[in-house]
Protein backbone atom coordinates (compact mmCIF):
# COMPACT_ATOMS: atom_id res chain seq x y z
CA UNK A 1 0.00 0.00 0.00
CA UNK A 2 1.26 3.42 -0.89
CA UNK A 3 2.41 5.58 1.98
CA UNK A 4 -0.07 8.46 2.88
CA UNK A 5 1.42 11.93 3.31
CA UNK A 6 1.49 13.28 6.85
CA UNK A 7 -1.43 15.69 7.61
CA UNK A 8 -0.96 18.78 9.73
CA UNK A 9 -2.42 18.81 13.26
CA UNK A 10 -4.73 21.78 12.41
CA UNK A 11 -6.62 20.86 9.24
CA UNK A 12 -7.71 24.42 8.36
CA UNK A 13 -4.30 26.01 8.79
CA UNK A 14 -2.59 27.16 5.60
CA UNK A 15 0.20 25.01 4.35
CA UNK A 16 2.78 27.61 5.19
CA UNK A 17 1.69 27.76 8.88
CA UNK A 18 3.58 25.47 11.24
CA UNK A 19 1.66 22.75 13.02
CA UNK A 20 0.49 23.65 16.53
CA UNK A 21 1.18 20.87 18.99
CA UNK A 22 -1.77 19.92 21.16
CA UNK A 23 -1.42 20.35 24.90
CA UNK A 24 -2.91 17.61 27.02
CA UNK A 25 -5.43 18.53 29.72
CA UNK A 26 -3.73 19.34 32.97
CA UNK A 27 -0.42 19.82 31.20
CA UNK A 28 2.76 20.78 32.93
CA UNK A 29 2.87 24.34 31.54
CA UNK A 30 2.77 26.53 34.69
CA UNK A 31 2.01 29.78 32.80
CA UNK A 32 -1.59 30.82 33.74
CA UNK A 33 -3.95 32.23 31.17
CA UNK A 34 -4.45 35.99 31.28
CA UNK A 35 -7.38 37.03 33.47
CA UNK A 36 -9.55 40.09 32.72
CA UNK A 37 -9.86 42.19 35.85
CA UNK A 38 -12.81 44.56 36.35
CA UNK A 39 -12.15 48.25 35.98
CA UNK A 40 -12.77 50.87 38.58
CA UNK A 41 -16.14 51.80 37.03
CA UNK A 42 -17.57 48.25 37.09
CA UNK A 43 -19.96 47.15 39.81
CA UNK A 44 -20.20 43.47 38.88
CA UNK A 45 -17.05 41.40 38.20
CA UNK A 46 -16.74 39.67 34.86
CA UNK A 47 -17.04 35.91 34.28
CA UNK A 48 -13.26 35.53 34.17
CA UNK A 49 -12.72 36.92 37.65
CA UNK A 50 -10.80 34.26 39.65
CA UNK A 51 -12.51 35.39 42.86
CA UNK A 52 -15.85 33.93 41.68
CA UNK A 53 -16.32 30.34 42.59
CA UNK A 54 -18.12 27.98 40.29
CA UNK A 55 -21.90 27.94 40.82
CA UNK A 56 -22.04 31.16 42.91
CA UNK A 57 -23.84 34.27 41.61
CA UNK A 58 -21.66 37.33 41.16
CA UNK A 59 -21.65 39.71 44.10
CA UNK A 60 -22.07 43.44 43.64
CA UNK A 61 -19.06 45.42 44.72
CA UNK A 62 -19.79 48.17 47.22
CA UNK A 63 -19.22 51.58 45.70
CA UNK A 64 -17.11 53.95 47.68
CA UNK A 65 -18.77 57.32 48.27
CA UNK A 66 -16.70 60.33 49.09
CA UNK A 67 -18.60 62.66 51.41
CA UNK A 68 -17.82 66.35 51.13
CA UNK A 69 -18.56 68.32 54.27
CA UNK A 70 -20.94 71.26 53.93
CA UNK A 71 -19.58 74.71 54.23
CA UNK A 72 -20.88 76.92 56.97
CA UNK A 73 -22.79 79.08 54.48
CA UNK A 74 -24.54 76.02 53.10
CA UNK A 75 -25.39 74.53 56.46
CA UNK A 76 -26.93 77.76 57.68
CA UNK A 77 -29.44 78.20 54.82
CA UNK A 78 -32.87 78.65 56.45
CA UNK A 79 -35.79 76.62 55.10
CA UNK A 80 -39.02 78.59 54.98
CA UNK A 81 -42.23 76.66 55.60
CA UNK A 82 -45.36 77.44 53.54
CA UNK A 83 -47.89 79.70 55.23
CA UNK A 84 -50.83 77.92 56.87
CA UNK A 85 -54.09 77.90 54.89
CA UNK A 86 -56.46 80.70 55.66
CA UNK A 87 -59.52 79.77 57.66
CA UNK A 88 -62.89 80.53 56.06
CA UNK A 89 -64.18 83.91 57.01
CA UNK A 90 -66.87 83.93 59.65
CA UNK A 91 -70.01 86.10 59.28
CA UNK A 92 -68.47 88.60 61.70
CA UNK A 93 -65.41 88.90 59.41
CA UNK A 94 -67.63 89.74 56.39
CA UNK A 95 -69.18 93.06 57.33
CA UNK A 96 -72.40 94.08 55.60
CA UNK A 97 -72.59 97.68 54.36
CA UNK A 98 -74.96 99.80 56.41
CA UNK A 99 -77.16 100.70 53.45
CA UNK A 100 -77.65 96.98 52.63
CA UNK A 101 -78.72 95.75 56.05
CA UNK A 102 -82.37 96.12 55.08
CA UNK A 103 -83.58 95.58 51.51
CA UNK A 104 -87.30 96.01 51.18
CA UNK A 105 -88.98 93.66 53.66
CA UNK A 106 -85.84 91.50 53.96
CA UNK A 107 -83.28 91.64 56.74
CA UNK A 108 -79.75 90.76 55.58
CA UNK A 109 -78.15 88.03 57.70
CA UNK A 110 -74.91 87.15 55.90
CA UNK A 111 -72.94 87.58 52.69
CA UNK A 112 -72.86 84.40 50.61
CA UNK A 113 -70.74 85.35 47.62
CA UNK A 114 -69.12 88.22 45.77
CA UNK A 115 -68.44 88.58 42.06
CA UNK A 116 -67.80 91.07 39.32
CA UNK A 117 -71.46 92.03 39.04
CA UNK A 118 -72.09 92.50 42.75
CA UNK A 119 -72.81 90.45 45.85
CA UNK A 120 -75.22 87.74 46.99
CA UNK A 121 -76.65 87.91 50.50
CA UNK A 122 -78.65 85.63 52.72
CA UNK A 123 -81.79 87.46 53.77
CA UNK A 124 -84.83 86.69 55.88
CA UNK A 125 -88.44 87.70 55.48
CA UNK A 126 -89.66 88.27 59.07
CA UNK A 127 -93.33 88.27 58.07
CA UNK A 128 -93.16 84.86 56.38
CA UNK A 129 -90.22 83.44 58.36
CA UNK A 130 -88.55 82.51 55.09
CA UNK A 131 -84.94 82.69 53.97
CA UNK A 132 -84.17 84.23 50.61
CA UNK A 133 -81.12 84.80 48.43
CA UNK A 134 -80.69 88.44 47.39
CA UNK A 135 -78.53 89.44 44.44
CA UNK A 136 -77.40 93.06 44.68
CA UNK A 137 -75.84 94.67 41.63
CA UNK A 138 -72.96 97.02 42.32
CA UNK A 139 -73.94 100.64 41.75
CA UNK A 140 -71.02 101.30 39.41
CA UNK A 141 -71.93 98.22 37.36
CA UNK A 142 -75.57 99.28 37.13
CA UNK A 143 -74.40 102.42 35.30
CA UNK A 144 -73.61 100.13 32.35
CA UNK A 145 -76.77 99.90 30.26
CA UNK A 146 -75.96 96.38 28.99
CA UNK A 147 -75.28 95.03 32.49
CA UNK A 148 -78.48 96.56 33.84
CA UNK A 149 -80.47 95.12 30.94
CA UNK A 150 -79.07 91.68 31.66
CA UNK A 151 -80.02 92.00 35.33
CA UNK A 152 -83.58 93.01 34.46
CA UNK A 153 -83.80 90.27 31.82
CA UNK A 154 -82.91 87.65 34.40
CA UNK A 155 -85.70 88.84 36.71
CA UNK A 156 -88.34 88.94 33.98
CA UNK A 157 -87.40 85.59 32.46
CA UNK A 158 -87.18 83.73 35.76
CA UNK A 159 -90.50 85.12 37.00
CA UNK A 160 -92.24 84.18 33.75
CA UNK A 161 -91.19 80.51 33.73
CA UNK A 162 -92.81 79.32 36.98
CA UNK A 163 -91.44 75.78 37.13
CA UNK A 164 -90.44 73.66 40.16
CA UNK A 165 -86.94 73.20 38.70
CA UNK A 166 -86.35 76.95 38.27
CA UNK A 167 -85.52 79.14 41.28
CA UNK A 168 -88.41 81.50 41.98
CA UNK A 169 -88.19 85.30 41.99
CA UNK A 170 -89.94 87.03 44.90
CA UNK A 171 -89.16 90.70 44.44
CA UNK A 172 -87.23 93.25 42.39
CA UNK A 173 -86.21 96.55 43.96
CA UNK A 174 -83.45 99.03 44.68
CA UNK A 175 -81.32 99.74 47.75
CA UNK A 176 -81.07 103.15 49.41
CA UNK A 177 -78.05 104.03 47.25
CA UNK A 178 -79.87 103.02 44.06
CA UNK A 179 -78.24 99.61 43.64
CA UNK A 180 -80.79 97.23 42.02
CA UNK A 181 -81.49 93.92 43.75
CA UNK A 182 -83.66 90.88 43.27
CA UNK A 183 -84.86 88.50 45.97
CA UNK A 184 -85.13 84.87 44.93
CA UNK A 185 -85.57 81.39 46.34
CA UNK A 186 -82.73 80.29 48.62
CA UNK A 187 -81.27 76.92 47.58
CA UNK A 188 -79.38 75.26 50.43
CA UNK A 189 -77.65 72.41 48.58
CA UNK A 190 -75.00 74.27 46.58
CA UNK A 191 -74.22 74.02 42.88
CA UNK A 192 -73.42 71.05 40.68
CA UNK A 193 -70.06 72.67 39.98
CA UNK A 194 -69.26 72.61 43.70
CA UNK A 195 -69.99 68.90 43.87
CA UNK A 196 -67.78 68.23 40.87
CA UNK A 197 -64.89 70.24 42.33
CA UNK A 198 -65.26 68.42 45.65
CA UNK A 199 -65.13 65.10 43.71
CA UNK A 200 -68.25 63.86 45.42
CA UNK A 201 -69.30 60.46 44.07
CA UNK A 202 -72.36 60.56 41.82
CA UNK A 203 -74.59 57.53 41.42
CA UNK A 204 -75.55 57.03 37.79
CA UNK A 205 -79.25 56.92 38.55
CA UNK A 206 -78.96 60.11 40.63
CA UNK A 207 -77.02 61.96 37.92
CA UNK A 208 -79.52 60.83 35.28
CA UNK A 209 -82.41 62.10 37.41
CA UNK A 210 -80.70 65.49 37.82
CA UNK A 211 -80.19 65.84 34.07
CA UNK A 212 -83.85 64.96 33.48
CA UNK A 213 -84.86 67.77 35.85
CA UNK A 214 -82.58 70.22 34.03
CA UNK A 215 -84.07 69.16 30.68
CA UNK A 216 -87.61 69.60 32.01
CA UNK A 217 -86.80 73.11 33.23
CA UNK A 218 -85.21 74.13 29.92
CA UNK A 219 -88.04 72.54 27.95
CA UNK A 220 -90.66 74.42 29.94
CA UNK A 221 -88.73 77.67 29.48
CA UNK A 222 -88.64 77.11 25.72
CA UNK A 223 -92.41 76.74 25.67
CA UNK A 224 -92.54 80.17 27.32
CA UNK A 225 -90.33 81.57 24.54
CA UNK A 226 -87.14 81.70 26.69
CA UNK A 227 -83.77 80.13 25.79
CA UNK A 228 -81.29 79.99 28.70
CA UNK A 229 -78.07 80.15 26.58
CA UNK A 230 -75.75 79.79 29.60
CA UNK A 231 -76.48 76.37 31.06
CA UNK A 232 -73.48 74.97 32.95
CA UNK A 233 -72.77 73.23 36.30
CA UNK A 234 -72.37 76.60 38.06
CA UNK A 235 -75.96 77.52 37.10
CA UNK A 236 -77.46 74.25 38.29
CA UNK A 237 -78.23 74.30 42.01
CA UNK A 238 -79.65 71.52 44.15
CA UNK A 239 -81.61 71.47 47.34
CA UNK A 240 -80.62 69.27 50.28
CA UNK A 241 -83.24 66.76 49.08
CA UNK A 242 -81.77 66.55 45.59
CA UNK A 243 -84.22 68.76 43.69
CA UNK A 244 -82.60 70.69 40.84
CA UNK A 245 -82.99 74.47 40.51
CA UNK A 246 -81.78 76.17 37.33
CA UNK A 247 -80.62 79.75 37.94
CA UNK A 248 -79.10 82.77 36.15
CA UNK A 249 -81.21 83.62 33.12
CA UNK A 250 -79.20 86.81 32.58
CA UNK A 251 -78.09 85.76 29.08
CA UNK A 252 -81.46 84.30 28.13
CA UNK A 253 -82.97 85.01 24.74
CA UNK A 254 -86.59 86.04 25.17
CA UNK A 255 -88.95 85.66 22.22
CA UNK A 256 -92.28 87.50 22.18
CA UNK A 257 -91.49 89.39 25.37
CA UNK A 258 -94.78 91.27 25.09
CA UNK A 259 -96.65 88.01 25.52
CA UNK A 260 -96.01 87.98 29.25
CA UNK A 261 -95.86 90.66 31.89
CA UNK A 262 -94.54 90.38 35.41
CA UNK A 263 -95.22 92.46 38.49
CA UNK A 264 -93.01 92.92 41.50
Amino acid sequence: MAEQPERPAFPFAPKSAPAVPRQPLGGSDPTPMPVATPGDDEDIPGPCDPTIKSGEPPQKKPREVTRVPLRESQAAIPVSSPPPPEAPASPAARPIPEHLRQLGPYVIKDRLARGGMGMVFLGEDPALNRRVAIKVMAREVSADADALARFQREARATAAIEHPNVAMIYMVGAADDGSPFLAMEFVDGGTLEGRIRAREPLVISEAADQMIQVAEALGHAKKKGIIHRDIKPANVMMTAKGQVKVVDFGLAKIFHEDSFRTTA
